[in-house]
């Protein structure tokens, strides 16, 4: 915003607020508004640039928007000042104390007791909302809170404010003004957490009560000599405690005070707010009261008098705080004008389009631990096997110098990939740089070690991985390279010496895909297949010793939901069908755990493991293994291809005969299914990157302990998890049930989340307000058709429907059109590196957007549609057109008639752009600029005409020629036939988008049909995604536009969001739209009357299925009004 648009701070009607070091405070006007506002000028210098308090300040507060936190209303920036623009408050509350304390009696600037409540409450509101939020103020104290002419308290000066939470970072503990702050930062503790403001509510909660502080203190010594006067010297015990939790703390010798009656220092105070302040003053910081739990306190509640709340000041001055003290377990009563969306700094619209309540009732309720104390009781419960044996703060620091692309997000997805740590690169490439590595198949030096080092790293797999220390045991295995996991099932089934009609494959249903697909192979070489259960399986017919091949298959840890088999369940085969041999998928279990092949009888061991590295230490990427039991070696077999380095004889001419390579002793399968040159120097980097792993975390076992310790905390928490009404929250799948051959869970938790009435929440609505919230999470089929069919009861006939009426595994759809049963389901995995903060902010997460801490009240019939009226038909305000698909539109004037024809409006999404390397088509997603682009039709020059900007009108004709030669594009799974449209239009967009891509259109008479089933039957659109049409209401744009608004501190445009196609404002609190209504608003709005019946329109159909979708939304929203 332009500066012009306030009075500055140094105009004569400008008066100086206060001044400190690097800045001065006017007061100052809004020249469009009028509204008085504070300009905290910042003076800037040359060389050093924006003071980090004034950068560290403004990011915080654009995004913390609560009634007790003062608001950034704008910035401005020129080359030598940064202005601040807040809300103005006419005082501090050190000077509020000053003017209106306790004037007449003896302790001056002492509030009386309700005002001391009513701030104390406001300032507590403000502080948990910094908290729920990972913002520490770090700097409370009187001269840093603000009073309005309201009465209300508001939070300010946010320059030494930190985010904090994932990971803990390490902080400074220069930070607040030396008589409010904590005695754990005064000894000197780097890791605080919120406990350090609470600590600063307290001392400012005694100054309200008595008029001066409560610790005065010289200096850092002399501070906490105060503090241990009155609270009395802490014993040896609380101080190791500290030191353990915090090491940088140093220990003093302090000297041997008793602990002070604070009733004696503070006679006037209620027995009610001694206890809470008390509370709030605790030496060891775990002990300290968090925010939300003082909220909660019966302080607020208590009636020792009739005095109502409110200011016991002389008349004119300030009026009395305008707040009600709700009982401890309700939120604030609504007396008064409370804040609403703006009082998040995400606010949850999403979320609350689901349920239909007030968001307000989306806060976790009050008496849920704060998360402080969850991580303190973690800790001290799980022990060493936590971090490991590192301490929280050492793991802490070791994840953020090892992972700093952890450090922006929350990542709960290590069973999908493991981020690589950086010293992994490092030794990586210094080794890369300093030694020669080359083609292991020639004779050279360089490649006789290379060929050195990728055994090594075989024996290094075997005893890191899978328990082998044993130089004999690992003699008895060995490990083929691959491309990874898939790629050895695949190598599996291909190299089988399946016979048709006798040889069998068997495989657990809840398997993940890769593991199905080898039943692909079975049946081709006319095996018999069947998927299983763990029971059905171990029941099945005895292969006999002459029989042929049989070969069982099942994961060592479902990747859906983590249970695990491990071997034991492979045990119990291997006694029951000796005869046979198992493939065992151990991708998911050996992420975080050691497969150990050495515990099992070699005779009852899995005879063909498949793994990926990247799973496990991150990089390199495309690289597996299949580790193969010698002993079974000869059920893989080798036919068609063969490639280089994998045989040792082979003819030049007919007829053509080839050897497969042999060793002088059995052994080295591996030489006869690695094809080709292997990729060298990534097996090379796995060794170091294993060797890395076991410098980080010792050894893989114990990277095992320190997942469980978070998974046995992480399914604890979220089971405990309800909304008001008492009904769970969270339902964790189990794949495989409560079967006895189960062993202890891996880290990884399938789930689905409830409503309050038990209906489940869709996993795409989940996803999606994860990822906005900084949560990296996997959801959908998993590649685990079978688990997902065993979590919801799904047939196959269910599945064949769901794919004929256009799903697929990759799309948004998240209920069955049938019986609305979840397609999908929720997945978060941990792994070496996860924190127990990456646990505790995700629960936060769902406690404060899918909880219910209120009942919600429902209807006690269901709406119905009520018949048409004239006062409910619809009226177009603006029609959009869109030419090329995800560019922007055209809006079509309102005197003009336009065709509709059975895709829709004529010419709207007719083209598209296609990139030029992959096929794919382009979409705004993955080139924001698309919506720089501005086509339009001009039909009486019969021209297409795209504008953007910097760039020369592209004109191109709309008429087609008979002679273009026809393409195929894919367009939403749909393959269409398109014509391109020249050079000069690719070129054109290639140049602005900046991606080489074409431009093409849909060919004449071609169109496609939505996907998914609607009441009319299919509509036919051309290149849109579902429908021909979206209809958008005024109240809708409206709603949306003031999100932005609040979001974006007021500054926004008036009206950010233009809707494409919507109505004027219907009747409040109702939506009615009826198909006939519909159909005349479009013709009559733009210049065609109706001459004829509405079923012989040309646009019948595409009409009939946007009404349609006007009454599936209406049943959705009749309570909201909008669509």
């Amino acid at each position: 915003m332009s500066q012009s648009n306030y009075i500055p701070g140094n105009s004569k009607s400008s008066a100086s607020l206060g001044e400190g070091t690097y800045a001065t405070v006017y007061k100052g006007r809004s020249r469009t508004t009028n509204e008085i506002v504070a300009l905290k000028e910042i003076n800037l210098d040359a060389e050093e640039g924006t003071p980090s308090t004034a950068i560290r300040e403004i990011s915080l507060m654009k995004e913390l928007k609560h009634v007790n936190i003062v608001r950034l209303h704008d910035v401005i920036h020129t080359e030598t000042k940064l202005i601040l623009i807040f809300e103005f408050c006419e005082q501090d509350l050190k000077k509020y104390m000053d003017q209106h304390g306790n004037q007449h009696g003896n302790n001056r600037g002492a509030l009386d007791p309700a005002t001391v409540k009513s701030f104390m409450f406001q300032l507590l509101k403000g502080t948990n909302f910094c908290h729920e939020n990972q913002v520490l103020h770090r700097d409370l104290k009187p001269q840093n809170l603000l009073i309005n002419r309201k009465g209300e308290l508001k939070l300010g000066d946010f320059g030494l404010a930190r985010a904090f939470g994932v990971p803990v970072n390490t902080f400074s503990n220069e930070v607040v003004t030396l008589w409010y702050r904590a005695p754990d930062v005064l000894l000197g503790s780097r890791t605080y957490s919120t406990s350090i403001d609470v600590w600063s509510c307290g001392c400012i909660f005694a100054e309200m009560i008595s008029g001066v502080p409560l610790f005065r203190g010289k200096d850092t010594q002399d501070q906490l000599l105060h503090i241990i006067r009155i609270l009395g010297t802490p014993s040896d015990q609380q101080l190791a405690k500290m030191a353990k939790d915090s090491p940088e703390i140093t220990l003093k010798p302090f000297p041997r005070c008793p602990k002070v009656d604070l009733q004696q220092v503070l006679p006037k105070a209620s027995p009610a707010a001694i206890d809470l302040l008390e509370r709030l003053l605790k030496f060891d910081p775990a002990e300290r009261l968090s925010a939300v739990d003082a909220l909660s306190h019966p302080y607020f509640t208590e009636t020792a008098n009739d005095m109502a709340f409110g200011m016991n000041i002389p008349p004119g001055s300030m009026p009395p705080p305008n707040f009600n003290f709700p009982h401890p377990n309700r939120h604030q009563q609504r007396a008064h004008a409370q804040p609403g969306a703006q009082q998040y700094s995400n606010p949850p619209p999403i979320a609350q389009r689901v349920y239909n309540f007030d968001h307000h009732h989306m806060q976790h309720p009050v008496h849920v631990p704060h998360i402080d104390q969850k991580r303190h009781a973690f800790l001290h419960d799980a022990g060493s096997d936590y971090a490991y044996g590192l301490g929280d703060t050492a793991f802490q620091q070791q994840c953020s110098t090892e992972y700093p692309s952890l450090m922006s997000t929350t990542y709960l997805d290590y069973a999908a990939s493991a981020p690589p740590p950086v010293s992994t690169f490092h030794r990586i490439s210094e080794k890369i740089a300093t030694t020669l590595y080359t083609n292991p198949h020639s004779r050279s030096s360089s490649s006789v070690a290379t060929s050195l080092e990728i055994e090594q790293c075989r024996g290094q797999v075997l005893e890191d991985l899978f328990g082998l220390d044993d130089a004999q045991k690992r003699s008895q295995w060995d490990v083929i390279f691959t491309a990874g996991a898939t790629a050895s099932m695949k190598l599996v089934g291909e190299a089988f010496p399946w016979q048709a009609g006798t040889s069998k494959y068997y495989y657990l249903k809840q398997s993940h895909t890769s593991l199905v697909g080898v039943r692909g192979c079975a049946l081709s070489r006319g095996a018999v297949v069947a998927a299983m259960d763990i029971d059905d399986m171990l029941e099945s017919p005895q292969a006999k010793s002459d029989s042929s091949p049989t070969l069982f298959a099942y994961p060592a840890q479902c990747n859906a939901t983590g249970q695990r088999l491990g071997l034991g369940y492979g045990i119990h085969l291997k006694r029951r069908h000796p005869n046979t041999c198992i493939l065992l998928d151990a991708a998911a279990y050996l992420s975080t755990a050691v497969l150990e092949l050495g515990s099992v009888p070699l005779d009852q061991a899995p005879d063909f493991i498949a793994c990926s590295f990247y799973k496990i230490v991150g990089y390199p990427t495309g690289l597996g293994c299949l580790v193969v039991k010698r002993s079974s070696a000869s059920f893989l077999q080798r036919s068609g291809y063969f490639g280089g380095g994998t045989i040792d004889a082979i003819s030049v001419f007919s007829p053509f005969w080839s050897q497969p390579r042999r060793s002088l002793v059995p052994g080295p399968i591996h030489e006869r299914f690695e094809d080709g040159t292997l990729p060298f120097l990534n097996i090379i980097a796995l060794g170091h990157a294993l060797d890395t792993h076991r410098r980080l975390y010792q050894s893989h076992r114990h990277v095992s302990k320190h997942v469980s310790a978070l998974l046995r905390f992480t399914t604890r928490e979220l089971s405990l998890i309800h909304h008001a009404n008492g009904r769970p929250v969270v339902r964790l799948h189990r794949a495989f049930g409560n079967s006895e051959y189960l062993e202890e869970p891996g880290p990884t938790i399938g789930f689905s989340l409830f409503g309050p009435s038990s209906e489940f929440v869709g996993h795409v609505h989940l996803e999606q307000l994860a990822t906005i919230n900084g949560f990296q999470i996997r959801t959908g089929g998993l590649c685990n058709t079978g688990a997902l069919a065993s979590a919801f009861d799904i047939s196959d006939q269910d599945l064949m429907y769901e794919y004929n009426r256009g799903r697929s595994c990759w799309d948004d759809e998240e209920f069955s059109g049938a019986e609305n049963r979840p397609l999908g389901m929720a997945r978060i995995s941990f792994g070496a590196s996860s924190t127990i903060d990456d646990v505790l902010q995700w629960v936060s997460f769902i406690r404060r957007y899918f909880v219910v801490s209120e009942p919600v009240i429902a209807l006690s019939k269901p709406l119905t549609t009520p018949k048409a009226s004239a006062s409910a038909v619809a009226s177009l305000q603006t029609l959009m057109l869109y030419p090329i698909k995800s560019c922007g539109g055209q809006s079509l004037p309102k005197s003009s008639s336009w065709e509709i024809i059975p895709t829709g409006l004529l010419y709207d999404r007719e083209w598209l752009l296609m990139d030029t390397s992959s096929g794919k088509t382009l979409s705004q997603k993955q080139y924001p600029r698309m919506a720089l682009v501005r086509p339009s039709i001009d039909l009486n020059r019969r021209k297409l005409v795209v504008c953007a900007p910097d760039m020369t009108d592209l004109v191109l004709p709309l008429d087609m020629s008979e002679t273009d030669d026809e393409l195929s594009a894919n367009v939403c799974s749909d393959v269409v036939a398109v014509t391109s449209s020249g050079g000069a239009a690719d070129e054109w967009f290639s140049t602005f988008l900046g991606v080489q891509c074409t431009l093409h259109r849909l060919s004449g008479g071609a169109s496609r049909h939505a996907h998914f089933d609607r009441a009319t039957g299919s509509v036919p659109i051309l290149l849109s995604n579902e429908s021909p049409f979206l209809l958008i209401t005024r109240p809708s744009v409206d709603q949306v536009n003031q999100w932005i608004k609040e979001n974006s501190g007021g500054t926004s445009l008036d009206e950010p969001v233009h809707p494409r196609l919507f109505p004027r404002q219907l009747p409040p609190r109702r939506v009615h739209v009826h198909i006939t209504a519909a159909a005349a608003a479009l013709l009559r709005g733009y210049g065609r009357p109706p001459s004829h019946r509405y079923g012989d329109l040309p646009g019948a159909r595409a009409l009939s299925a946007l009404s349609h979708g006007l009454r599936e939304s209406e049943d959705r929203v009749q309570d909201e009004g909008t669509i």
